[in-house]
């Protein structure tokens, strides 16, 4: 039977402003403390930041094999449950594996990021721990979800930030390996699993105990999202955080430092409404069954996500010289112009993050890996040519390369969405 649109309208913001109420509570501490953790941290130690988020996001991604998407569809909840299970044991392997490969591999970690062996094979530990955690988080994010509790991962939202920034305040100063930023992120990353785990655990109940057969029967309807969607998904993560490891090999850590200060001033309050309208978009569209009114979710949507997207960059590129300085600390001055750079690249982000879940209702897998392949491809590219301007003197025009590139990206990911809905009487069964 299909959705009535106005009434789908009010209930999608009503589930958005629910989870995004319970985030803006957690994430205003975290804005706000961003006025003092720069008087505290110096940008290496963002950098350093930067480079856990790189790895976690990544490693999050694998370890979940996109199985987190898949529970959102089966109308059995036997089948769903099966799904979670699986994905929660996924998770397991993949977080082991990856500690093990990171630890492997502690050489490379000391000499790029500067640690000692023993910060480096912490890092390794922690990295691998938290993949762990985040996935188990996601998982039971989206269960909940389904069941239309946006309540309570509303709340969880809103406690991990506040244990993150607390630790981050506390952990100033002192001489643990890694640094505060790095355990902050951590600590919230367990809090919000743990609160999670209270509400939601029992449907994942006994995952340990699945065997590789029972595994791959959970997942056989639904095997293009441990296969395609999951390697798209991968090369798309890796698009997105490619420019931390291509500008550490060319520019100074203090550039990703204000690289990294920009995207947790622009990009997260961003992040904070398409994570909590993507996956109530998502959970939407999946119980539409004709393409009218498909498209009009879509085009609604599309709307008002570039209206706040407008609003973001209105902003950035209104705020005068000196603000940031006298905000941050004078040191930090330098990332207004880096903020006015990445400012297309975040807004467009925020769109494409926001509506993606158009081409999982529409089942396109393979399209989706191809559009994440090309985006990898962009942003080499990119790179390559923003180092070849101006001589490479700049240290700020590869990344000038890099926000064309995935400008240009965004555009022809937006375009192909709009081409797809407009025929989406062809991919809906």
């Amino acid at each position: 039977m299909p959705v009535n649109a106005p009434s789908g309208l009010r209930r999608i913001l009503l589930q958005t402003g629910q989870i995004m109420g319970g985030t803006i509570a957690g994430q205003a501490v975290s804005v706000l403390s961003g006025l003092v953790l720069t008087r505290l941290y110096g940008p290496d130690d963002f950098a350093l930041l930067e480079w856990f988020a790189l790895v976690l996001s990544l490693g999050m991604t694998a370890a979940t094999v996109r199985l987190e998407q898949a529970v959102m569809l089966p109308e059995s909840e036997f089948q769903a449950r099966s799904l979670l299970r699986a994905g929660m044991w996924a998770a397991a392997w993949v977080s082991l594996l990856g500690s093990v490969a990171g630890l492997a591999t502690l050489g490379l970690w000391q000499s790029t990021l500067g640690l000692k062996p023993m910060g480096a094979a912490m890092f390794a530990v922690l990295a691998g721990a938290m993949t762990f955690s985040s996935a188990q988080a996601k998982l039971w994010e989206y269960w909940g979800l389904r069941l239309g509790k946006t309540g309570t991962v509303a709340t969880s939202n809103a406690i991990g930030p506040w244990a993150t920034e607390s630790v981050k305040w506390l952990a100033s100063g002192t001489p643990l390996a890694l640094g505060g930023l790095v355990w902050g992120v951590s600590a919230g990353t367990v809090v919000r699993t743990a609160y999670l785990r209270r509400w939601f655990g029992t449907a994942s109940r006994g995952w340990w105990r699945l065997s590789w057969k029972e595994w791959h029967s959970a997942v056989r309807a639904y095997s293009d999202y441990p296969t395609w969607i999951l390697m798209g998904s991968l090369t798309n993560r890796l698009a997105q955080w490619l420019h931390v490891v291509l500008l550490a090999a060319q520019v100074d850590m203090w550039v990703l430092g204000l690289v990294a200060l920009s995207r947790r001033m622009v990009l997260q309050p961003l992040t904070v409404i398409s994570q909590a309208f993507a996956p109530v978009f998502y959970r939407h569209i999946s119980q539409i069954s004709d393409a009218a009114s498909l498209r009009r979710a879509f085009w609604r949507a599309a709307a008002g996500m570039g209206g706040v997207a407008f609003a973001v960059c209105l902003v950035v590129y209104s705020v005068p010289v000196g603000w940031v300085g006298w905000l941050f600390g004078a040191d930090w001055e330098p990332a207004r112009g880096v903020m006015r750079i990445l400012a297309p690249w975040f807004a467009l982000n925020f769109i494409t993050a926001g509506l993606g879940g158009i081409l999982h209702k529409l089942r396109r897998s393979k399209a989706i890996f191809v559009m994440d392949g090309l985006h990898l491809v962009f942003v080499v590219v990119g790179w390559r040519l923003g180092s070849m301007g101006a001589g490479g003197s700049d240290d700020l025009d590869p990344l000038r390369g890099i926000v064309a590139a995935k400008v240009l990206y965004y555009l022809l990911s937006m375009a192909q969405m709009a081409w797809t809905v407009q025929r989406a009487e062809k991919h809906l069964t």
